[in-house]
């Protein structure tokens, strides 16, 4: 009985919390601009390269190979900025 009673009132309860945890879709606003702006920066790990051109014969193959960003006009902490928007 004491089970039922706990199944019971748990029933209840997440029945009746459903319309609190419901959401209203936001309406459209007209007219809106939005604009983003920042940084980019990447990292590369060592990677092997293949390169196998059978009609040709070649078939090379480089291994830990390094890249390096070169993010803009200076290496300090900042680089060229990325800038995104929209109407």
């Amino acid at each position: 009985m004491k089970r039922f009673l706990t199944t019971l009132v748990t029933l209840v309860l997440l029945i009746s919390m459903a319309p609190v945890q419901a959401q209203n879709a936001p309406k459209k606003k007209k007219n809106q601009w939005y604009f983003s702006w920042g940084y980019n920066k990447e990292w590369y790990t060592r990677s092997t390269v293949r390169v196998k051109q059978e009609a040709l014969g070649n078939d090379y193959q480089m291994v830990k190979v390094r890249a390096e960003d070169h993010p803009g006009w200076d290496e300090g902490l900042f680089s060229k900025s990325t800038y995104n928007s929209s109407v």
